[in-house]
């Protein structure tokens, strides 16, 4: 094996490195986005529920609770009929 045969060899080696120390990250990556694709799908392609209503509760500077100044409470409420 000559110098130049040798030294080219392990120059390319020394350039695979940074590829393959990403290479598991990357699959790691993958799976997780194939996941949340999954499960996105899934949530937008579910039926909405009916009788499902959100109520906010609206909190003044000066103490009041009609109009909004900034959120308080935020409640969900679900009709069972």
């Amino acid at each position: 094996m000559t110098p130049d045969v040798a030294f080219s060899s392990l120059a390319l080696f020394n350039l695979l490195g940074g590829p393959l120390f990403l290479f598991p990250l990357t699959m790691f990556l993958l799976v997780n986005g194939i996941i949340s694709t999954k499960r996105l799908q899934f949530f937008l392609a579910a039926p909405e529920v009916e009788g499902c209503a959100a109520r906010t509760y609206w909190k003044r500077k000066d103490g009041s609770t009609d109009e909004a100044d900034e959120a308080v409470n935020v409640e969900y409420i679900i009709n069972k009929n």
